[in-house]
């Protein structure tokens, strides 16, 4: 009695390891590059707060125009929240010299620690750009220039 043999699989397919060993793969460059897309994201978004304060300084530059003293938030009818919604938005120590345009990062945006609070301070004719990670701290010149590009 003769017995028949199959023939051994010719197929071009992958094996389990080798199809294990691509999904670590996979992982490990997914991993190492997320925290990298993460800062490029928060980076992309602060140009929501550069956008909305530098809309607040033309709305105070009209508003003084035909007032006396600098306004409040209410007072020039904005919105409290940037356009996109990622900073909530106030007037603070608004004067006749002057004022200071705050931007506070909201939802996820916190996560960009050095950052949280975006300035625009306007005094006597001069604009400076400074920036935080609370409403107590200011950054250095190293860490305010990456907030504020020039």
């Amino acid at each position: 009695m003769t017995t028949r043999r199959s023939a051994p699989c010719a197929g071009g397919g992958y094996t389990l390891l080798e199809l294990l060993l691509v999904m670590v793969l996979v992982v490990v460059l997914g991993l190492a590059t997320y925290p990298t897309f993460q800062a490029l994201v928060l980076k992309a978004r602060r140009s929501d707060a550069h956008a909305a304060l530098m809309q607040f300084q033309q709305c105070q530059e009209r508003w003084r125009a035909q007032n006396d003293r600098y306004a409040h938030l209410a007072e020039l009818g904005l919105p409290t929240a940037s356009p996109l919604g990622h900073y909530r938005l106030d007037v603070a120590n608004p004067g006749t010299s002057g004022y200071e345009l705050v931007a506070h990062a909201v939802g996820n945006q916190v996560l960009d620690t050095p950052c949280q609070v975006m300035r625009l301070i306007q005094t006597q004719g001069d604009t400076a750009y400074a920036s935080g990670p609370d409403d107590a701290t200011r950054n250095s010149q190293t860490i305010n220039r990456q907030c504020w590009p020039r």
